[in-house]
């Protein structure tokens, strides 16, 4: 697919989701060079800009999460190699807490 300029990308992203620019870089969007490689990418990806209080309410949540995952036995380590900590998880109490704190877990397999 051929690249387009980061303008071109923003004018197409706000006429396909019906917003104007203003409106875009209103709420906090902005355009970032992509480089997934698939063919039919432009180049760049919507992304948006996270408030310094939004990232420390999620920092927040995050401890939290860890500390109750810890304690509750949720979260057991397994294995450290490589500077990559191996937890076992215990999903399906796991899923409530979650919830509790607005977080998703992402795994990768």
């Amino acid at each position: 697919m051929k690249k387009i300029t980061q303008s071109e990308f923003i004018k197409g992203y706000c006429r396909k989701s019906g917003i104007s620019e203003e409106r875009w870089h209103e709420l906090g969007q902005y355009a970032a060079p992509c480089t997934c490689g698939e063919l039919d990418c432009h180049g760049w990806q919507a992304s948006s800009i996270c408030s310094e209080e939004k990232e420390e309410e999620w920092k927040q949540n995050m401890v939290h999460l860890l500390e109750d995952c810890m304690y509750g036995g949720l979260l057991q380590p397994v294995t450290l190699e490589g500077g990559v900590l191996t937890l076992k998880v215990q999903r399906y109490r796991l899923d409530s807490l979650l919830e509790k704190y607005g977080l998703t877990l992402v795994s990768e397999k």
